[in-house]
């Protein structure tokens, strides 16, 4: 073998092993699904997320909603009133093959003071106990659109393949505020979701709806 020749099938190995084997392996899958698509309507929003086994677990997830769209202030809702529902299929460990189906709450709950200060808008809490429970803080506002970012605390009892749909209702329970409003304007908009793995790893998924008149 030439000496070039040799040297990059050496270099070449070296890359393969350098690259940690959870980098080429992050594939969460997201779906949304709006119920009405009508100018300034008040739909559910549905979400669907996948993932495969053996990939890298998710440490955190960012929701984008953008511009137009409307969300209640944090002072509209009462605390632990519910806004949708729905159920997540996880793997168990350590082996990752028997699975369990548990229910999702989706429950408002009142902004701490730091969180004021910081900027929260809002908090959504999906709860998905036992598995985990995490906080949606959202910021942002309808002129610039809205994100809202939940943590995912580690758990040594659960791993993927998981199975996600959750669905935010269109009013609250008990209080009846409108929690979506689809924008003012015909056109298209886009949603989209981050996912972060705890290794780092991040993915983007999207879904363009065009809002009608």
């Amino acid at each position: 073998m030439r000496p070039r020749m040799l040297a990059l099938g050496v270099a070449a190995v070296i890359l393969v092993l350098a690259v940690p084997a959870w980098a080429a392996n992050f594939t969460p899958t997201a779906t949304f699904a709006l119920s009405t698509k009508l100018v300034n309507a008040n739909p559910t929003l549905t979400v669907g997320v996948k993932q495969d086994q053996g990939e890298e677990e998710l440490a955190k997830v960012i929701l984008a909603i953008p511009y137009g769209f409307k969300l209640p202030p944090d002072s509209a809702i009462d605390d632990g009133e519910k806004l949708g529902q729905g159920s997540i299929t996880i793997a168990l460990a350590p082996a990752c093959s028997t699975t369990e189906t548990v229910n999702v709450n989706i429950v408002e709950r009142n902004r701490t003071q730091a969180e004021k200060n910081a900027g929260v808008y809002a908090v959504w809490v999906v709860d998905l106990h036992p598995v985990t429970t995490i906080d949606l803080k959202i910021k942002g506002n309808p002129t610039n659109g809205w994100k809202a970012t939940g943590a995912i605390a580690p758990n040594d009892a659960t791993c993927p393949p998981f199975q996600f749909h959750a669905t935010i209702n269109k009013t609250s329970s008990s209080s009846h505020v409108k929690l979506i409003r689809n924008p003012a304007n015909a056109g298209t908009y886009t949603l989209k979701i981050t996912f972060v793995g705890e290794n780092g790893s991040k993915v983007t998924r999207s879904k363009a709806f065009s809002i009608t008149s």
